[in-house]
């Protein structure tokens, strides 16, 4: 998505989202990549570093709040939580990140992992 569209579509959201509204989204890597899920809303993003996961996840909710308004589904019907499972499978993804994190730098806490090692990521809409 161009930056012009995606500014459109934000734009255009102003009055459905609630204001300050603030998507929360995790990420996770994979074999090839990255992938980031908005909890909310179950939309998925996938890139090669976790930002553009990141930014390829906020861009689907954009699009998919987008089509919500245009139908006239209220921002509240619009919220679709991902599934246990796989809010489970991220939560064990960054559970097995940080205890390999920790094994291999002993005396070292876990706040002091890198941020992609850190999970839970607030995406800003």
């Amino acid at each position: 998505m161009t930056t012009r569209v995606h500014d459109r579509i934000e734009h255009d959201l102003a009055g459905y989202l609630p204001k300050d509204y603030v998507i929360v989204g995790v990420y996770m890597r994979e074999e090839h990549g990255w992938t980031a899920i908005a909890v909310e809303f179950d939309v998925a993003g996938d890139g090669e570093t976790p930002q553009e996961a990141i930014d390829d996840a906020n861009e689907g909710v954009l699009e998919y709040l987008a089509l919500c308004q245009s139908e006239g589904i209220s921002f509240e019907e619009a919220n679709r939580p991902a599934p246990e499972d796989v809010r489970n499978m991220f939560r064990e993804s960054l559970e097995a990140e940080l205890s390999e994190y920790t094994r291999k730098r002993p005396g070292k806490s876990v706040q002091e992992a890198p941020k992609s090692y850190r999970g839970p990521l607030v995406v800003h809409c």
